[in-house]
């Protein structure tokens, strides 16, 4: 038997709200490995982290922030 609309709705509204929640765990633990590895973030790149809606370039700026030794060794820093 094949699915109601409702159903389908609410599938749809479900994998959203677990993107969402993936999204902004992301962007936490990147602020958080940035802030215990530099302290002070500039606004500018908090916005820019807080704003982005692409997990897989989440992935990598967490990614460089593990092995960054300063802030402009991110691209997320980058002008």
């Amino acid at each position: 038997m094949g699915k109601t609309m409702m159903e389908v709705f609410i599938e749809k509204g479900e994998a959203e709200g677990f993107r969402l929640g993936v999204l902004r765990s992301q962007r936490l633990l990147i602020l958080r490995l940035l802030r215990s590895k530099f302290s002070k973030i500039p606004a500018r790149i908090v916005k820019r982290i807080e704003t982005t809606e692409q997990l897989d370039l989440l992935d990598r700026w967490f990614d460089e922030a593990m092995t960054a030794t300063k802030l402009s060794d991110l691209t997320l820093a980058a002008k």
